[in-house]
């Protein structure tokens, strides 16, 4: 019979490993077997569906895959909390922590945040590409049906054009009747135009929909090659480093609005319903009746195709997929900090975080190892970089700088200076660091930024607040002090915090008599009232 201490982390390994199980490239197919998905503006249309379809379950998969890896880290601490507690052996212990950090690694690595952020990215991308071929998006019922239309259209405006020469002959043989064939054929040359128009237009949208279809595919498949190379580099970016998809932007407005043919096609049927006139002998001419039968079929051809193009696009813009890519989302490797400074002889300690780029980070020396600061760098797959400076140990001025690197197949680099400044601007040496020299000199704003630079934390009413970044001094009036507000601290006022830290560092003197203050920011949850 199985071990239970053995079984519980053969069980969380089962449960966690499902973080390594995403698959990390999305993969669909563009069209039905021995189909070309851009025969047709509803084929296109279908691919790019295909495509959207695809991204949204991947970003669920991984959604529902994530949920369950934090479950099974939850479940994997109460596991090592509950052997703990049992008095298991410490193999057990130490197997079930194993398995934990693995699954929490793995998930790490094969679920980074950015793949989601590019899959969502790339469903952007679609989604502005249908929009920008709305105005040319049609059904194959209503494709069929314009098709037939247009060519009812045409042979209609032939039959009228016979009928019209046909009456011509008429008016060189009965000169007397040629004011009435003069309004018939008037009429017969209107109904004529607007056909001519009406299929003129139509045939330009059956193009431009072809066209469109091809646009179509050849855009969907540019977004597709950038989700996977935005997944190859593990972040969210085209170009190297920021995030991926910079997109296929609004289109809709390179497209120009449908032909306004219907007020010649109302225009026809109106002039078509007013034939009927009778020959100077009261007979109605059979070229006549001729006549206003075609003028009437084809302005009934005519407004039926009309009523097809209502609202559809008649121009392409040749750049219309012009902001159809893969828009930045910004993700390269920055730290929060570009310099810490230190003194000598003063205990104190300098985070800050890195972001962008693909985790997990690597931090190390860049110049020269400073006796007495002593770097914690981030944990696998965190981002808090520390350097604490002990005072005992750090005696003299010095200058370094870290090297800051990410995972990504083409490694990003960064740097921040890192300075030792001597204490009392004597260059090094001297005993630990008294307090009178963390005082200011003055009541000055630069005297009081120097002093600041020392401290790590002040205590105010009771309550303890870290200095997480070196002050700036904004303007002449301002200076700006980042801290993180302990737990049990809220609606701080920032009045009182800026003279109970003044007065830490010797400067009681309120702002008005000073010219200057202090303005705080919180690095995380802020528990100041609002300035």
């Amino acid at each position: 019979m199985m071990n239970v201490h053995r079984a519980k982390p053969l069980f969380l390994m089962g449960v966690l490993a499902l973080g390594g199980c995403a698959t990390p490239i999305v993969t669909w197919q563009r069209a039905p077997e021995g189909k070309d998905p851009g025969e047709s503006m509803p084929a296109a249309l279908a691919t790019l569906e295909r495509g959207r379809t695809a991204y949204r379950g991947a970003v669920e998969e991984q959604m529902r895959t994530e949920a369950v890896l934090g479950n099974g880290l939850v479940v994997a601490g109460a596991a090592v909390a509950a052997l703990a507690v049992g008095k298991a052996h410490r193999d057990a212990i130490f197997g079930t922590s194993l398995v934990a950090g693995t699954g929490y690694a793995l998930g790490n690595k094969n679920l980074p945040r950015s793949r989601v952020l590019v899959l969502l990215a790339g469903i952007d991308a679609l989604d502005c590409a249908e929009r920008a071929v709305l105005p040319l998006a049609i059904s194959d019922r209503e494709w069929t049906a314009l098709v037939k239309a247009i060519q009812e259209v045409q042979d209609r405006k032939e039959t009228l054009v016979a009928a019209m020469d046909t009456l011509r002959k008429k008016m060189a043989a009965v000169p007397a009747s040629a004011s009435t064939y003069t309004a018939a054929l008037e009429a017969a040359t209107k109904a004529k135009e607007s056909a001519e128009l009406a299929a003129g237009t139509a045939s330009q949208f059956t193009d431009l929909a072809g066209r469109a279809a091809r646009e179509l595919v050849a855009a969907v498949n540019r977004i597709d090659t950038a989700v996977i190379k935005g997944h190859v580099e593990s972040t969210g970016t085209l170009a190297g480093t920021p995030g991926i998809v910079s997109g296929l932007a609004g289109m809709a407005g390179a497209f120009a609005p449908g032909s306004n043919v219907e007020g010649l096609i109302t225009d026809s049927l109106k002039a078509a319903g007013g034939i009927g006139a009778k020959s100077a002998t009261g007979a109605v001419d059979q070229e006549l009746a001729d006549l206003e039968a075609a003028t009437k079929a084809t302005a009934t051809a005519t407004a039926t195709l009309s009523r097809l193009m209502r609202g559809r696009a008649t121009s392409w813009a040749e750049d219309a997929f012009k902001d159809c890519g893969v828009a930045q989302v910004s993700s390269a490797l920055s730290t929060t900090a570009t310099s810490l400074n230190f003194l000598a002889n003063a205990e104190s300690l300098r985070t800050f975080d890195i972001a962008g780029g693909v985790k997990p980070y690597f931090v190390q020396w860049d110049g020269p190892v400073v006796e007495g600061l002593e770097l914690r760098a981030p944990i696998r797959f965190d981002s808090r970089v520390e350097i604490r400076a002990t005072g005992s140990k750090l005696k003299q001025a010095a200058e370094t700088a870290l090297r800051i690197s990410d995972s990504s197949p083409t490694v990003r680099v960064a740097s921040v200076a890192v300075s030792v400044a001597a204490a009392g601007g004597s260059g090094g040496g001297g005993g630990p660091l008294t307090p009178a020299a963390t005082q200011a000199a003055s009541d000055s704003i630069d005297d009081a930024l120097r002093a600041l630079k020392e401290k790590t934390k002040f205590t105010v009413d009771g309550k303890t607040f870290d200095i997480t970044a070196i002050p700036i001094k904004v303007d002449a009036k301002t200076l700006k002090v980042t801290l993180r507000c302990p737990a049990d601290a809220s609606n701080v006022d920032r009045a009182a915090l800026a003279k109970g830290l003044l007065k830490d560092i010797g400067i009681p003197s309120e702002p008005a008599a000073r010219g200057w203050d202090l303005a705080f920011e919180a690095s995380a949850t802020t528990c100041l009232k609002p300035a």
